[in-house]
């Protein structure tokens, strides 16, 4: 019997941590992956003096300290982040605030609709080729490019930011994600879904290859990414 009762607080204690979470009295972020370093400190202190803070901590995310979700309806959304700008083949759009919430590609405009995603734009190369392709109208969300900070974990980062910035102002190593071609995957569990919650930080040249042609074979994620973030887009696994 003592022995159960051990390895359920184990578990309970297992559960907790991987289940990032704030105070949300106080907006302090109670697994914070921030470095406390001078250059870190002064992103966070312009990141409080700003009009809009979204911060985003695992499965609760904040807006200006007031805490949303995914499986949150739009309407329940707009109590907490305004109105939204415009909505776009399934995604609703805060462009000021710069943040993007998804149900599925092509519904119907419905405010009592759950959003199942978010996405935070952090690049506008990709408006530019969609420009290009004459396919901006479809794809007009991506305009919301975020241009101020906002916080991952505590982390902050901003429009340009590279990945290998990201890692730098974070306690987090390369073992702490999924590296595939394209993004990085950050897991975090949430009290009652079976799913994990992903993160994923699109970012290229997440591996290094050798070899050339057929033979190129990938050999090791790459410790000094320097490529830009994109975007970071925040779903459950199974969706």
């Amino acid at each position: 019997m003592i022995m159960g009762k051990l390895l359920l607080l184990v578990l309970a204690f297992f559960l907790h941590a991987c289940d990032a979470s704030t105070n949300t009295k106080t907006g302090d972020i109670l697994d914070s992956k921030a470095k406390a370093t001078p250059e870190v400190q002064a992103m966070v202190e312009a990141f409080r003096a700003q009009a809009h803070r979204i911060e985003l901590n695992g499965c609760e995310m904040l807006y200006n300290g007031k805490p949303f979700r995914l499986g949150m309806t739009v309407r329940e959304l707009v109590d907490i982040l305004g109105a939204y700008d415009f909505f776009n083949r399934g995604y609703y759009v805060w462009k000021v605030l710069g943040i993007v919430a998804v149900r599925d590609v092509d519904i119907a405009e419905d405010v009592n609709t759950e959003i199942t995603g978010f996405v935070i734009y952090m690049d506008d190369d990709r408006i530019k080729a969609y420009v290009e392709d004459g396919d901006i109208e479809r794809m007009k969300h991506v305009v919301a490019t975020k241009e101020d900070y906002f916080l991952v974990q505590g982390v902050p980062l901003a429009k340009g930011t590279p990945f290998n910035d990201f890692v730098a102002r974070s306690t987090y190593t390369l073992n702490d994600f999924y590296v595939d071609n394209y993004s990085y995957e950050l897991p975090f569990r949430c009290k009652g879904k079976k799913e994990e919650l992903i993160y994923y930080i699109d970012a290229k040249g997440g591996w290094i290859y050798k070899g050339s042609g057929h033979l190129m074979m990938k050999s090791h994620p790459d410790p000094e990414n320097t490529s830009k973030i994109l975007s970071i887009e925040i779903f459950y696994s199974d969706e």
